[in-house]
Protein backbone atom coordinates (compact mmCIF):
# COMPACT_ATOMS: atom_id res chain seq x y z
CA UNK A 1 0.00 0.00 0.00
CA UNK A 2 1.33 3.52 -0.58
CA UNK A 3 1.54 6.38 1.62
CA UNK A 4 -1.46 7.99 -0.20
CA UNK A 5 -3.82 5.47 0.37
CA UNK A 6 -2.85 5.35 3.99
CA UNK A 7 -3.25 8.75 4.06
CA UNK A 8 -6.70 8.28 2.62
CA UNK A 9 -7.77 5.50 4.52
CA UNK A 10 -6.53 7.07 8.06
CA UNK A 11 -8.32 10.63 7.07
CA UNK A 12 -11.42 8.51 6.47
CA UNK A 13 -11.48 6.70 9.47
CA UNK A 14 -10.72 10.07 11.27
CA UNK A 15 -13.99 11.94 9.71
CA UNK A 16 -16.07 8.80 10.45
CA UNK A 17 -15.21 8.24 14.13
CA UNK A 18 -14.68 11.98 14.75
CA UNK A 19 -18.61 12.38 13.08
CA UNK A 20 -20.08 9.45 15.01
CA UNK A 21 -18.72 10.52 18.35
CA UNK A 22 -19.79 14.02 17.82
CA UNK A 23 -23.48 12.12 17.32
CA UNK A 24 -22.71 9.41 20.15
CA UNK A 25 -21.99 12.27 22.67
CA UNK A 26 -25.93 12.99 22.62
CA UNK A 27 -27.16 9.46 22.16
CA UNK A 28 -25.50 8.20 25.14
CA UNK A 29 -27.31 10.76 27.20
CA UNK A 30 -30.82 9.58 26.48
CA UNK A 31 -30.39 5.63 26.77
CA UNK A 32 -27.16 5.33 28.46
CA UNK A 33 -23.44 4.23 27.14
CA UNK A 34 -23.95 0.10 27.71
CA UNK A 35 -26.91 0.14 25.25
CA UNK A 36 -25.66 2.89 22.91
CA UNK A 37 -22.75 0.70 22.26
CA UNK A 38 -24.62 -2.60 22.39
CA UNK A 39 -27.14 -1.21 19.73
CA UNK A 40 -23.99 0.11 17.35
CA UNK A 41 -22.15 -3.60 17.98
CA UNK A 42 -25.68 -5.06 16.99
CA UNK A 43 -26.77 -3.39 14.24
CA UNK A 44 -22.78 -2.65 12.64
CA UNK A 45 -22.03 -6.43 13.15
CA UNK A 46 -25.61 -8.24 11.00
CA UNK A 47 -24.51 -5.42 8.59
CA UNK A 48 -21.13 -6.05 7.66
CA UNK A 49 -21.81 -10.39 7.51
CA UNK A 50 -22.96 -10.38 4.26
CA UNK A 51 -19.97 -8.25 2.98
CA UNK A 52 -17.77 -10.50 4.98
CA UNK A 53 -18.90 -13.74 3.48
CA UNK A 54 -18.47 -12.05 -0.40
CA UNK A 55 -15.20 -10.48 -0.19
CA UNK A 56 -13.22 -12.86 2.58
CA UNK A 57 -14.79 -16.04 2.83
CA UNK A 58 -12.05 -17.48 0.37
CA UNK A 59 -9.49 -16.81 3.01
CA UNK A 60 -11.20 -18.00 5.69
CA UNK A 61 -9.12 -21.08 7.72
CA UNK A 62 -9.95 -23.79 10.13
CA UNK A 63 -6.23 -23.14 11.49
CA UNK A 64 -6.72 -19.43 12.14
CA UNK A 65 -6.44 -17.85 15.44
CA UNK A 66 -9.99 -17.62 16.18
CA UNK A 67 -9.71 -18.28 19.93
CA UNK A 68 -6.69 -15.44 20.23
CA UNK A 69 -9.80 -13.36 17.80
CA UNK A 70 -12.13 -13.62 20.12
CA UNK A 71 -10.33 -12.42 22.99
CA UNK A 72 -8.94 -9.55 21.06
CA UNK A 73 -12.95 -8.80 21.31
CA UNK A 74 -13.62 -8.82 24.72
CA UNK A 75 -9.69 -6.46 24.79
CA UNK A 76 -12.10 -4.26 22.16
CA UNK A 77 -15.01 -4.45 24.31
CA UNK A 78 -13.60 -3.05 27.56
CA UNK A 79 -11.32 -0.18 25.41
CA UNK A 80 -14.90 0.46 23.83
CA UNK A 81 -16.89 0.60 27.60
CA UNK A 82 -13.93 3.13 28.67
CA UNK A 83 -14.35 4.94 25.58
CA UNK A 84 -18.12 5.38 25.08
CA UNK A 85 -18.03 5.82 28.96
CA UNK A 86 -16.17 8.49 28.82
CA UNK A 87 -18.14 10.82 26.26
CA UNK A 88 -21.12 10.45 28.81
CA UNK A 89 -19.54 10.86 32.18
CA UNK A 90 -16.47 13.13 30.72
CA UNK A 91 -15.89 16.64 29.52
CA UNK A 92 -15.65 16.10 25.93
CA UNK A 93 -13.15 19.11 25.31
CA UNK A 94 -11.06 17.13 27.84
CA UNK A 95 -11.54 13.40 27.30
CA UNK A 96 -11.21 14.53 23.42
CA UNK A 97 -7.70 14.77 23.35
CA UNK A 98 -6.80 12.70 25.27
CA UNK A 99 -7.49 9.61 23.69
CA UNK A 100 -6.30 11.46 20.35
CA UNK A 101 -3.33 10.34 22.12
CA UNK A 102 -3.68 6.94 21.29
CA UNK A 103 -1.69 6.59 18.40
CA UNK A 104 1.71 8.00 20.04
CA UNK A 105 1.41 4.31 21.85
CA UNK A 106 0.31 2.32 18.97
CA UNK A 107 3.06 4.22 17.08
CA UNK A 108 5.59 3.03 19.67
CA UNK A 109 4.22 -0.61 19.85
CA UNK A 110 5.15 -0.71 15.49
CA UNK A 111 8.39 0.03 15.52
CA UNK A 112 9.22 -2.34 18.53
CA UNK A 113 6.97 -5.31 17.60
CA UNK A 114 6.31 -4.76 14.02
CA UNK A 115 9.31 -4.08 13.29
CA UNK A 116 8.09 -0.25 10.65
CA UNK A 117 10.81 2.00 10.61
CA UNK A 118 8.98 5.36 9.02
CA UNK A 119 11.43 7.77 7.41
CA UNK A 120 12.43 11.23 9.29
CA UNK A 121 9.71 12.78 7.23
CA UNK A 122 7.24 10.74 8.10
CA UNK A 123 8.43 10.87 11.90
CA UNK A 124 8.35 14.52 11.85
CA UNK A 125 4.89 14.82 10.24
CA UNK A 126 3.18 11.94 12.60
CA UNK A 127 4.67 14.72 15.65
CA UNK A 128 3.04 17.55 13.82
CA UNK A 129 -0.53 16.21 13.31
CA UNK A 130 -0.18 14.99 17.27
CA UNK A 131 0.57 18.47 18.79
CA UNK A 132 -2.24 19.57 16.37
CA UNK A 133 -4.32 17.18 17.53
CA UNK A 134 -3.75 17.86 21.03
CA UNK A 135 -3.83 21.67 20.89
CA UNK A 136 -7.09 22.06 18.81
CA UNK A 137 -8.40 19.91 21.03
CA UNK A 138 -7.25 21.84 23.99
CA UNK A 139 -8.43 25.47 22.74
CA UNK A 140 -11.04 25.92 25.10
CA UNK A 141 -14.09 25.43 22.35
CA UNK A 142 -16.80 23.97 24.27
CA UNK A 143 -19.07 21.00 22.78
CA UNK A 144 -22.67 22.24 23.16
CA UNK A 145 -24.37 18.85 24.41
CA UNK A 146 -25.49 17.79 27.83
CA UNK A 147 -23.56 18.60 31.22
CA UNK A 148 -20.92 15.96 31.80
CA UNK A 149 -22.06 13.18 34.60
CA UNK A 150 -19.21 13.26 36.91
CA UNK A 151 -15.70 14.45 35.07
CA UNK A 152 -13.17 12.91 37.20
CA UNK A 153 -14.84 9.17 36.16
CA UNK A 154 -15.10 10.30 33.42
CA UNK A 155 -11.12 11.51 32.53
CA UNK A 156 -10.41 8.04 34.29
CA UNK A 157 -12.24 6.67 31.30
CA UNK A 158 -10.81 8.16 28.88
CA UNK A 159 -7.55 7.31 30.27
CA UNK A 160 -8.46 3.16 30.26
CA UNK A 161 -9.49 3.99 26.30
CA UNK A 162 -6.08 5.63 25.83
CA UNK A 163 -3.95 2.93 26.16
CA UNK A 164 -6.42 0.40 24.91
CA UNK A 165 -6.85 1.91 21.60
CA UNK A 166 -3.15 2.30 21.77
CA UNK A 167 -2.53 -1.62 21.92
CA UNK A 168 -5.97 -2.17 20.03
CA UNK A 169 -4.00 -1.77 16.20
CA UNK A 170 -1.73 -4.03 16.82
CA UNK A 171 -4.42 -7.14 17.77
CA UNK A 172 -6.46 -5.65 14.94
CA UNK A 173 -3.39 -5.56 12.33
CA UNK A 174 -2.94 -9.42 13.20
CA UNK A 175 -6.38 -10.77 13.01
CA UNK A 176 -6.83 -9.17 9.82
CA UNK A 177 -4.16 -10.04 7.94
CA UNK A 178 -5.47 -13.76 9.51
CA UNK A 179 -8.88 -13.52 7.99
CA UNK A 180 -9.77 -10.04 6.92
CA UNK A 181 -10.69 -6.73 8.28
CA UNK A 182 -14.57 -7.05 8.15
CA UNK A 183 -14.61 -10.61 9.29
CA UNK A 184 -12.41 -8.89 11.94
CA UNK A 185 -15.01 -6.33 12.97
CA UNK A 186 -17.91 -8.76 12.97
CA UNK A 187 -15.94 -11.23 14.99
CA UNK A 188 -15.00 -8.20 17.43
CA UNK A 189 -18.24 -7.02 17.91
CA UNK A 190 -20.18 -10.15 18.17
CA UNK A 191 -18.46 -10.77 21.73
CA UNK A 192 -19.94 -7.56 22.79
CA UNK A 193 -22.76 -8.67 21.44
CA UNK A 194 -23.06 -11.62 23.67
CA UNK A 195 -21.17 -10.13 26.65
CA UNK A 196 -24.38 -7.16 26.38
CA UNK A 197 -27.01 -10.06 26.29
CA UNK A 198 -25.78 -11.76 28.90
CA UNK A 199 -25.21 -8.27 31.29
CA UNK A 200 -28.77 -7.64 30.54
CA UNK A 201 -30.24 -11.22 31.32
CA UNK A 202 -28.02 -10.91 34.72
CA UNK A 203 -29.13 -7.92 35.50
CA UNK A 204 -25.60 -6.56 35.86
CA UNK A 205 -26.67 -3.75 32.39
CA UNK A 206 -29.74 -3.54 31.08
CA UNK A 207 -30.20 -2.32 27.73
CA UNK A 208 -32.52 0.62 27.19
CA UNK A 209 -34.41 0.49 23.91
CA UNK A 210 -33.99 3.71 22.03
CA UNK A 211 -37.65 6.21 21.45
CA UNK A 212 -38.72 6.50 18.45
CA UNK A 213 -37.01 9.81 18.30
CA UNK A 214 -33.84 8.74 18.93
CA UNK A 215 -33.49 5.86 16.29
CA UNK A 216 -32.57 7.64 13.68
CA UNK A 217 -29.40 9.10 15.79
CA UNK A 218 -28.50 5.11 16.20
CA UNK A 219 -29.00 4.38 12.76
CA UNK A 220 -27.04 6.75 11.41
CA UNK A 221 -24.20 6.35 14.22
CA UNK A 222 -23.90 2.57 13.56
CA UNK A 223 -23.40 3.32 9.78
CA UNK A 224 -21.06 6.12 10.31
CA UNK A 225 -18.51 4.71 13.21
CA UNK A 226 -19.26 0.61 11.54
CA UNK A 227 -18.26 2.03 8.21
CA UNK A 228 -15.14 3.90 9.89
CA UNK A 229 -14.17 1.09 11.47
CA UNK A 230 -13.75 -0.53 8.06
CA UNK A 231 -11.22 2.16 6.86
CA UNK A 232 -9.40 1.92 9.77
CA UNK A 233 -9.03 -1.63 10.14
CA UNK A 234 -8.40 -2.08 5.70
CA UNK A 235 -5.58 0.84 6.53
CA UNK A 236 -3.76 -1.12 9.87
CA UNK A 237 -3.90 -4.37 7.66
CA UNK A 238 -2.44 -3.55 4.13
CA UNK A 239 -0.28 -0.64 5.40
CA UNK A 240 1.57 1.32 8.57
CA UNK A 241 0.13 1.03 11.83
CA UNK A 242 1.99 4.08 12.75
CA UNK A 243 0.81 6.58 9.72
CA UNK A 244 -3.09 5.31 9.67
CA UNK A 245 -3.77 5.31 13.63
CA UNK A 246 -1.61 8.99 13.68
CA UNK A 247 -4.03 10.06 11.05
CA UNK A 248 -7.23 8.35 12.50
CA UNK A 249 -6.40 10.87 15.87
CA UNK A 250 -7.98 12.97 13.67
CA UNK A 251 -11.38 12.22 14.71
CA UNK A 252 -10.80 14.73 17.94
CA UNK A 253 -10.53 17.67 15.67
CA UNK A 254 -13.42 16.35 13.66
CA UNK A 255 -15.87 16.05 16.48
CA UNK A 256 -14.51 19.88 17.52
CA UNK A 257 -15.06 20.93 13.94
CA UNK A 258 -18.87 20.11 13.96
CA UNK A 259 -19.44 21.87 17.03
CA UNK A 260 -18.06 25.00 15.57
CA UNK A 261 -19.71 24.16 11.89
CA UNK A 262 -23.18 22.44 13.10
CA UNK A 263 -23.72 24.44 16.06
CA UNK A 264 -22.54 27.85 15.44
CA UNK A 265 -19.21 27.84 17.95
CA UNK A 266 -16.15 29.72 17.38
CA UNK A 267 -13.01 28.47 16.79
CA UNK A 268 -10.29 30.50 18.77
CA UNK A 269 -7.51 32.54 16.55
CA UNK A 270 -4.84 29.95 18.04
CA UNK A 271 -7.02 27.03 16.95
CA UNK A 272 -6.15 28.08 13.02
CA UNK A 273 -2.37 27.59 13.93
CA UNK A 274 -3.08 24.36 15.25
CA UNK A 275 -5.03 23.17 12.33
CA UNK A 276 -2.03 24.60 10.34
CA UNK A 277 0.00 21.97 12.01
CA UNK A 278 -2.09 19.11 11.32
CA UNK A 279 -1.95 20.37 7.38
CA UNK A 280 1.60 20.53 7.14
CA UNK A 281 2.07 17.06 8.96
CA UNK A 282 -0.54 15.33 6.69
CA UNK A 283 1.64 16.99 4.14
CA UNK A 284 5.09 15.60 5.10
CA UNK A 285 3.79 12.15 5.68
CA UNK A 286 1.99 11.96 2.20
CA UNK A 287 5.39 13.39 0.48
CA UNK A 288 7.54 10.98 3.18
Amino acid sequence: MTFSTDVLLGLAAALGFGTADFIARHVTHRIGYVSTLFFLQTLGSIGLVPFALVYERAQWQASDPWLWIIALGVFNLVVALALYRSLEYGVLSVVAPLTSMAPAISTVLAVVLLGERPSRTVVAGIGLVMVGVAALTRSGLPVSGPVPKDARSGLLSAFVALVGLGGLSIGLKVAAAAIGPMTTIVVVRFVGVVAGLVGALGGVAPIVRPQRGAWPQVLVLTLIDTTAFVAFATGINLGSVAIVTTLTGLYAAVTVGLAAFLLGERLRPSSYGSIGLMMLGVTLILVG
